[in-house]
């Protein structure tokens, strides 16, 4: 660089400034193609069989998020989802599988500790934030306000009803927390943009339904991404 002509030097200065603009929209461009995807995926529910420990349920084994990876799951999923998260205020409806796995995240949420979805009203479920303000996924728990907000879990028959508490950031390091959760609690985990941090939302039961009962708006949706003929 130092024996670089002053013309030359402008020119590489410019290249780098160009090339960081084109990775950084790039970037935008790529979050841009998955959330279309992802918002646009309807998988058709199915019963849950609950995986405790096998290779299938492995959090720590998810990787990042990539365009490629989307579109290999769009065109022929191999996770099986039994239901769906759904904040009503925030437009935000992702799949839900009772475990976790890469396959899982690359379209949808999983729980960390699988559950019962009949038997228990205490849930620990993670999904990816791809960044950017997207709507997909749990992307929109990073760039909102969620005190108070009212958060639906369904299998496509029943609906278990919350509402957010708190929130919480914590390093990876301390993610043994979301594992100590108090009973009738949903516990929602992402990471944070850059990745460094996770975000936790906690969120208290307050009641069960039929799925008949959710207000129309939501469950013509609901119908509708998930395929469902019992509504």
């Amino acid at each position: 660089m130092h024996n670089l002509p002053k013309t030359s030097k402008s020119l590489f200065i410019i290249a780098l400034f160009l090339l960081g603009v084109l990775q950084f929209n790039y970037a935008r461009l790529e979050v841009m193609c998955e959330t279309v995807l992802l918002n646009n995926y309807h998988p058709q529910l199915q019963a849950a069989e609950i995986r405790m420990a096998d290779d299938r349920n492995s959090w720590p084994n998810v990787k990042y998020l990539n365009l490629f990876n989307v579109i290999g799951q769009y065109r022929h999923s191999t996770a099986t989802y039994m239901g769906a998260v759904i904040i009503p205020s925030l437009q935000m409806d992702v799949p839900l599988a009772a475990y976790t796995s890469d396959d899982v995240y690359t379209l949808g949420a999983g729980m960390l500790v699988p559950h019962s979805f009949e038997e228990s009203n205490e849930f620990i479920i993670g999904a990816h934030n791809i960044g950017y303000s997207s709507t997909a996924l749990f992307t929109p728990l990073t760039f909102h306000r969620l005190i108070g907000r009212t958060v639906l879990v369904t299998n496509g028959k029943s609906v278990k009803e919350y509402t957010i508490t708190a929130t919480k950031v914590i390093m990876p390091s301390q993610v043994d927390i979301v594992f100590k959760n108090a009973p009738n609690h949903l516990i929602l985990l992402t990471c944070t943009d850059n990745n460094k941090k996770r975000l936790l939302v906690k969120c208290e039961f307050k009641n069960e339904y039929s799925i008949k009962h959710l207000y129309s708006k939501i469950k013509k949706e609901v119908k509708r991404k998930y395929r469902l003929h019992n509504i």
